[in-house]
């Protein structure tokens, strides 16, 4: 694949044609148990961690806002390992211009790293920071969603967290409700969404025109954030700024939720459910055969 900021971490950037294995954690004798990768942003976006067995955090590519964590923005060509984080369980990057990373522990403590703008971090500022900071105050993190992007030049990334009692917790850029807390007005440290547990989340990683979506104990789906094509499935293009349940047969059967897509000026996301008996449902941009129906 691509390799201009070296995000293949084989030490140069030139590109692949076939997969290539990774030198450096064979001579360096680690074992890797999970990947994340995030792209679309070139110099700023392209970029790959590694969880390693051992809990440490690897990672490369570009850097150019401190989102690989590992003490500075220049960009990796090979797996560096992330500063200021051990015993890590996952990590959750962004897409697009101006991204940052989210990455939770075996503890479920919450760590962030890279652009701040908008309050993403949670850290209740908006400085940058370029190694892995813990968000003070925040326990039993469970799942994490990061979100970045541009919209005509305003940076617009946020960040969504699910806890292990449920809750879900939001931060950052707000201007189409995607926090989910009944206003438009951005964040810089966590809040909770209220009313809500869920059992998963997920967001587009392309925060420009952000949307997000919650599944429930119950096998239901609410959604939230950019309406632009009726991707929350309310049955009109109003913004939601708070979870709705939008109507629909797969509504207590859900057993699988995704949101995707991303745009600078409109929004052309798509959310998309997988049912306990293999149906799958849509709702959104319909561009390019995406999500392959509309409402």
């Amino acid at each position: 694949g691509g390799n201009t900021v070296g995000q293949l971490g084989q030490g140069d950037t030139t590109d692949r044609h076939v997969a290539t294995r990774i030198e450096y954690f064979v001579t360096n004798s680690i074992i890797i148990t999970d990947i994340a990768a995030a792209g679309d942003g070139g110099a700023t976006g392209d970029h790959v961690f590694f969880i390693a067995a051992t809990g440490n955090l690897y990672a490369c590519g570009g850097n150019g806002n401190g989102q690989l964590g590992v003490g500075n923005t220049t960009q990796q060509n090979t797996p560096t390992l992330c500063s200021g984080i051990s015993s890590v369980a996952s990590v959750a990057p962004s897409s697009n211009t101006n991204p940052h990373t989210l990455a939770i522990t075996t503890t479920g403590a919450l760590y962030s790293t890279g652009y701040n703008g908008q309050g993403q971090l949670g850290q209740g500022d908006t400085t940058q920071r370029t190694s892995f900071t813990v968000v003070s105050g925040f326990t039993n993190a469970a799942q994490a969603c990061a979100a970045a992007g541009n919209i005509s030049s305003v940076p617009g990334g946020f960040s969504i967290v699910r806890k292990t009692d449920g809750s879900v917790w939001s931060t950052g850029y707000n201007a189409s409700g995607q926090l989910g807390i009944g206003t438009t007005a951005d964040r810089s440290s966590f809040i909770q969404i209220s009313g809500l547990t869920a059992v998963e989340i997920a967001a587009n990683a392309d925060g420009r025109q952000g949307n997000v979506a919650a599944r429930k104990s119950d096998g239901t789906v609410v959604v939230w954030g950019n309406n632009a094509a009726g991707q929350c499935g309310t049955g009109n293009t109003t913004d939601q700024t708070s979870p709705q349940q939008p109507s629909g047969a797969f509504q207590t059967k859900a057993a699988k939720v995704i949101v995707a897509g991303g745009g600078a000026t409109t929004g052309i996301n798509g959310v998309i459910v997988m049912t306990s008996d293999g149906e799958v449902w849509a709702a959104g941009y319909a561009g390019q055969g995406f999500p392959g129906s509309r409402s």
